[in-house]
């Protein structure tokens, strides 16, 4: 789809109507002013999913130099990691790299550049960004998955953070995430005694393991009568949740959950990344390259117990295949 033609949906020209003279545009990007102070912290909601209550991180906005607002991550339970981590100047994103400089995000630069953009993807592969900017919306036909291609209708606040975005997948799948400022009170506290999820955090069950194997893992949801559940969104962010808190798994694709805590220990996740894609009337999340990893068997054996008790319950058949 040539973005020029791509329609606004209607939920989209909605938060734009609502939000008159408060919207990031081609005019104003470089000379809007914020007014963010530092501990504001927000989320974006994955809309239709079960997630409102117990979100899986939130950014927490940790150092404000002029323009520049650096963001750090905040799990649920009120921990943080990778400290500025992000930061953004007039909606331009640079991340921290592991010599203490920041580099701009090609991807995101690609998002606010008019016309074709190429950018290079995790793996140094060329990716091309079409954009265009109409009525508050910026608009970008952008790659998805393996191979495809999606539309992406996005609206930013003149504080040059995401407001709303609306993406139309291949198939006709639709998803939409709108931003949720969360109070400063937000957190928890971690009971150290416990586990994450069902995975022990009191050994590093996969990284320090003497002996590691390659594979590749695919995780598969299907209904167990049969329905396609593709453009069922909450299971999506359910499986986005349930990769994302798995210390063995490799990171979500453009996520910054690169590690998982817990009990003293940090989990760093193996390197590659993961893509979660609708296909054949299911939902996987697959590696995109094989990875190392340790206690194998362990970690299938957990793993399995996991995706039963947290989807089955849902009238969803979960299962790991494994590509040696």
């Amino acid at each position: 789809m040539n973005v020029k033609d791509a329609k606004t949906p209607s939920s989209v020209k909605q938060i734009v109507a609502a939000n008159i003279g408060q919207v990031l545009t081609p005019d104003n990007r470089l000379t809007a002013k914020h007014d963010l102070e530092e501990g504001y912290q927000y989320r974006m909601l994955t809309l239709d999913s079960e997630e409102e209550e117990s979100p899986r991180y939130i950014y927490r906005l940790t150092k404000v130099d002029g323009d520049f607002l650096y963001f750090s991550t905040v799990d649920k339970y009120g921990r943080e990691s990778f400290k500025d981590y992000e930061r953004f100047r007039f909606g331009q994103l640079s991340k921290l790299k592991k010599n203490n400089s920041y580099k701009a995000d090609d991807y995101n630069h690609c998002l606010f550049t008019i016309g074709e953009c190429a950018y290079k993807n995790f793996f140094g592969k060329e990716q091309v960004i079409e954009t265009t900017f109409r009525d508050g919306v910026w608009i970008s036909n952008e790659p998805y998955g393996r191979d495809k291609r999606q539309v992406v209708f996005r609206v930013y606040k003149t504080d040059g953070l995401p407001l709303y975005e609306y993406s139309v997948w291949p198939e006709g799948t639709t998803l939409e995430k709108r931003r949720v400022e969360i109070d400063q009170s937000y957190g928890l506290t971690f009971d150290v005694t416990k586990t994450t999820r069902g995975m022990p955090v009191a050994r590093a069950v996969c990284i320090d393991a003497e002996e590691t194997r390659r594979i590749g893992v695919e995780i598969r949801l299907e209904s167990t009568d049969g329905k396609a559940i593709t453009k069922h969104r909450r299971f999506i962010a359910q499986l986005e949740e349930f990769v994302s808190s798995d210390p063995c798994l490799p990171r979500l694709s453009r996520s910054t959950i690169q590690q998982v805590k817990g009990n003293g220990w940090i989990f760093d996740k193996p390197n590659g990344e993961i893509i979660i894609d609708t296909i054949n009337e299911g939902i996987s999340a697959y590696t995109l390259a094989s990875f190392s990893m340790g206690n194998f068997d362990q970690w299938y054996s957990l793993t399995s117990k996991r995706l039963k008790d947290y989807f089955e319950p849902k009238g969803i058949k979960a299962y790991i295949k494994v590509d040696p």
